[in-house]
């Protein structure tokens, strides 16, 4: 478990279109595991080099919680 906070960019205010990660996961029938996964393949690419589709969302934290913001 991570003790010095998240890996992902904070926001001071959330959005209203702002989702906890489990209840987006939920909602689309995936896996908490594979919206992190989908996010990061974009973000930080592949091992080869490629990097992923744009999932159609970007995670945040905020006040030490991820949030997914779908566009």
């Amino acid at each position: 478990m991570r003790t010095a906070g998240t890996i992902y960019e904070s926001i001071e205010a959330l959005p209203s279109r702002a989702v906890p990660v489990s209840k987006f996961a939920r909602d689309n029938e995936i896996a908490v595991g594979q919206v992190y996964m989908k996010y990061k393949r974009h973000t930080e690419g592949y091992e080869n080099g490629t990097k992923g589709p744009y999932p159609g969302y970007i995670i945040r934290s905020f006040c030490g919680m991820n949030y997914v913001i779908p566009d």
